[in-house]
């Protein structure tokens, strides 16, 4: 047992739920566990959301492969309310996919790394470049300079949104 004023369970090394004064104080160990608990909790929301985030990264990039690579992209939306993305030309859309696409991922870098690695860039740098060179061997679909060009810019922006988010975002400390 713990002798008079705790000091005994404090020599032993034992933690005590005594107070300065001797007398037991039953909160002690109920704060200390709902701050194990606490910490628990934020580090399972902290798993969910990194696994959430890199879902959607290779949901996206499994989309973007599928419409780049496939002989008719607009199969899909045809005759429905999506319809109208065929009337918005190509370039555009190479920008806005590459865009959304880079600041997903570069976001995931931010979250999982706290910064955007150089592999990263390179990665999606050569993704960009690869996924229209595979176009030439695709029947239907042809390989142009300018779709490169569109997809470096909507890279460039992604990367601009990413780095503008990782500035203006507060540090956030994980135990």
């Amino acid at each position: 047992m713990c002798g008079e004023l705790g000091s005994a369970c404090s020599k032993a090394g034992k933690t005590s739920r005594l107070g300065k004064w001797g007398f037991p104080v039953p909160w002690r160990s109920a704060i200390r566990f709902q701050a194990v608990q606490t910490q628990q909790s934020v580090s399972t929301i902290w798993n969910l959301r990194n696994t959430t985030h890199l879902l959607l990264c290779l949901v996206q990039a499994a989309a973007v492969s599928w419409a780049l690579l496939t002989p008719d992209p607009f199969l899909l939306v045809r005759g429905t309310s999506l319809s109208w993305v065929q009337s918005v030309g190509d370039i555009v859309q190479h920008t806005v996919v590459f865009t959304v696409l880079s600041a997903t991922v570069f976001c995931l870098c931010v979250v999982v790394f706290g910064e955007i690695p150089p592999v990263a860039v390179f990665v999606m740098l050569g993704y960009c470049l690869c996924v229209e060179g595979l176009q030439a061997f695709v029947p239907g679909r042809t390989c142009s300079a300018h779709d490169a060009i569109a997809n470096i810019t909507g890279f460039v922006l992604g990367f601009g949104f990413a780095r503008l988010v990782t500035m203006l975002r507060p540090t956030l400390s994980r135990a």
